[in-house]
């Protein structure tokens, strides 16, 4: 696997997981996901 993908995939990752840890603090992820989907 190509080193630069692999560190891509896993900010990815991570950011979500961080995002997701956010959210479960402030409030309700369906909400947010739908304000993505605007």
């Amino acid at each position: 696997m190509n080193i630069i993908q692999y560190f891509m995939e896993n900010s990815i990752k991570n950011l979500f997981k961080l995002l997701g840890n956010e959210l479960k603090t402030k409030g309700n992820f369906s909400e947010f996901v739908l304000e993505l989907k605007k």
